[in-house]
Protein backbone atom coordinates (compact mmCIF):
# COMPACT_ATOMS: atom_id res chain seq x y z
CA UNK A 1 0.00 0.00 0.00
CA UNK A 2 2.46 2.60 0.77
CA UNK A 3 4.48 1.51 -2.43
CA UNK A 4 1.71 2.56 -4.14
CA UNK A 5 1.27 5.93 -3.00
CA UNK A 6 4.57 6.71 -3.29
CA UNK A 7 4.16 5.63 -6.68
CA UNK A 8 1.17 7.99 -7.27
CA UNK A 9 3.22 10.41 -5.70
CA UNK A 10 6.17 10.26 -8.01
CA UNK A 11 3.62 10.35 -10.75
CA UNK A 12 1.64 13.43 -9.13
CA UNK A 13 5.34 15.21 -8.68
CA UNK A 14 6.32 15.04 -12.31
CA UNK A 15 3.18 16.16 -13.56
CA UNK A 16 3.37 19.31 -11.46
CA UNK A 17 6.87 19.56 -12.20
CA UNK A 18 6.01 19.52 -15.98
CA UNK A 19 3.00 21.79 -15.68
CA UNK A 20 4.84 24.61 -13.46
CA UNK A 21 7.41 24.32 -15.85
CA UNK A 22 6.02 26.58 -19.01
CA UNK A 23 6.16 29.59 -17.37
CA UNK A 24 9.67 29.43 -15.33
CA UNK A 25 12.10 32.78 -15.14
CA UNK A 26 14.82 33.09 -12.59
CA UNK A 27 12.36 32.96 -9.43
CA UNK A 28 11.02 29.84 -11.02
CA UNK A 29 14.68 28.32 -11.63
CA UNK A 30 15.03 28.84 -7.58
CA UNK A 31 12.19 27.41 -7.28
CA UNK A 32 13.21 24.74 -9.15
CA UNK A 33 16.19 24.28 -6.94
CA UNK A 34 13.92 23.22 -3.81
CA UNK A 35 11.36 21.02 -5.62
CA UNK A 36 14.58 19.15 -6.86
CA UNK A 37 15.74 18.71 -3.46
CA UNK A 38 12.00 18.01 -2.30
CA UNK A 39 11.91 15.40 -4.73
CA UNK A 40 15.33 13.93 -3.40
CA UNK A 41 14.11 13.21 -0.27
CA UNK A 42 10.99 11.31 -1.98
CA UNK A 43 12.78 9.28 -3.20
CA UNK A 44 15.26 8.56 -0.21
CA UNK A 45 11.77 7.67 1.60
CA UNK A 46 10.75 5.20 -1.04
CA UNK A 47 13.95 3.50 -0.85
CA UNK A 48 13.56 3.54 3.11
CA UNK A 49 10.15 1.90 2.87
CA UNK A 50 11.33 -0.29 1.05
CA UNK A 51 14.34 -1.54 2.78
CA UNK A 52 12.59 -1.52 6.14
CA UNK A 53 9.65 -3.87 4.47
CA UNK A 54 12.10 -6.29 3.08
CA UNK A 55 12.54 -5.83 -0.50
CA UNK A 56 15.93 -4.23 -0.38
CA UNK A 57 18.66 -6.38 1.69
CA UNK A 58 21.80 -4.67 3.50
CA UNK A 59 24.08 -3.91 1.58
CA UNK A 60 22.29 -2.03 -1.25
CA UNK A 61 20.30 -0.15 1.08
CA UNK A 62 23.71 0.94 2.07
CA UNK A 63 24.75 1.97 -1.13
CA UNK A 64 21.67 4.00 -1.93
CA UNK A 65 21.75 5.49 1.20
CA UNK A 66 25.58 6.82 0.28
CA UNK A 67 24.47 7.96 -2.84
CA UNK A 68 21.10 9.69 -1.93
CA UNK A 69 23.31 11.54 0.70
CA UNK A 70 25.21 12.84 -2.30
CA UNK A 71 22.21 13.82 -4.43
CA UNK A 72 21.43 15.95 -1.69
CA UNK A 73 24.50 17.45 -0.90
CA UNK A 74 24.57 18.57 -4.29
CA UNK A 75 20.83 19.40 -4.33
CA UNK A 76 21.78 22.30 -1.58
CA UNK A 77 24.81 23.26 -3.66
CA UNK A 78 22.07 23.49 -6.23
CA UNK A 79 20.13 25.73 -4.08
CA UNK A 80 22.29 27.77 -3.03
CA UNK A 81 24.42 28.56 -6.31
CA UNK A 82 20.84 29.65 -7.89
CA UNK A 83 19.01 31.30 -4.79
CA UNK A 84 22.51 32.94 -2.91
CA UNK A 85 25.26 33.37 -5.06
CA UNK A 86 23.20 33.38 -8.84
CA UNK A 87 25.85 31.71 -10.20
CA UNK A 88 24.56 29.77 -13.70
CA UNK A 89 28.26 28.18 -13.68
CA UNK A 90 27.89 26.77 -9.86
CA UNK A 91 24.40 25.52 -10.97
CA UNK A 92 25.89 23.95 -14.06
CA UNK A 93 28.54 22.27 -12.19
CA UNK A 94 26.25 20.89 -9.45
CA UNK A 95 23.53 20.33 -12.21
CA UNK A 96 26.35 17.90 -13.97
CA UNK A 97 27.38 15.92 -10.75
CA UNK A 98 23.14 15.50 -9.38
CA UNK A 99 22.65 14.34 -13.12
CA UNK A 100 25.76 11.74 -12.80
CA UNK A 101 24.69 9.88 -9.43
CA UNK A 102 21.21 9.82 -10.75
CA UNK A 103 22.02 8.38 -13.53
CA UNK A 104 24.07 5.65 -11.59
CA UNK A 105 20.69 5.03 -9.49
CA UNK A 106 18.94 4.68 -12.01
CA UNK A 107 21.18 2.56 -14.67
CA UNK A 108 23.12 0.34 -11.44
CA UNK A 109 21.26 0.35 -8.50
CA UNK A 110 18.11 -0.61 -9.65
CA UNK A 111 19.52 -3.36 -11.02
CA UNK A 112 19.82 -5.09 -7.93
CA UNK A 113 16.35 -4.96 -6.43
CA UNK A 114 14.22 -7.71 -7.33
CA UNK A 115 10.88 -6.76 -6.65
CA UNK A 116 9.02 -5.02 -9.47
CA UNK A 117 7.19 -2.66 -7.75
CA UNK A 118 9.67 -1.42 -5.38
CA UNK A 119 11.84 -0.95 -8.33
CA UNK A 120 8.89 0.96 -10.55
CA UNK A 121 8.60 3.27 -7.10
CA UNK A 122 12.23 4.26 -7.31
CA UNK A 123 11.91 4.77 -11.56
CA UNK A 124 9.21 6.99 -10.83
CA UNK A 125 10.98 8.82 -8.10
CA UNK A 126 13.82 9.39 -9.91
CA UNK A 127 12.19 10.78 -12.60
CA UNK A 128 10.59 13.47 -11.14
CA UNK A 129 13.99 14.00 -9.83
CA UNK A 130 15.30 14.11 -13.38
CA UNK A 131 12.15 16.22 -14.70
CA UNK A 132 13.29 18.78 -12.31
CA UNK A 133 16.87 18.82 -12.86
CA UNK A 134 16.31 19.10 -16.96
CA UNK A 135 13.67 21.91 -16.54
CA UNK A 136 16.48 24.14 -14.33
CA UNK A 137 18.69 23.10 -17.21
CA UNK A 138 16.31 24.15 -19.58
CA UNK A 139 15.13 27.22 -18.15
CA UNK A 140 18.01 28.47 -16.34
CA UNK A 141 19.34 30.96 -18.44
CA UNK A 142 16.49 32.59 -18.90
Amino acid sequence: MRKRIAFHLGITLVAVMLLSGWACNYAKTGQLAKDAAASVLVAQQVEIQAHNSGYIEDALHQAFQREMLSLADAGVRLDAAINQAHSASGATAELKVMNTLLADLSQNKLAGIKNQNTKLALQAAFLTIQTTLDNIAAFGGK
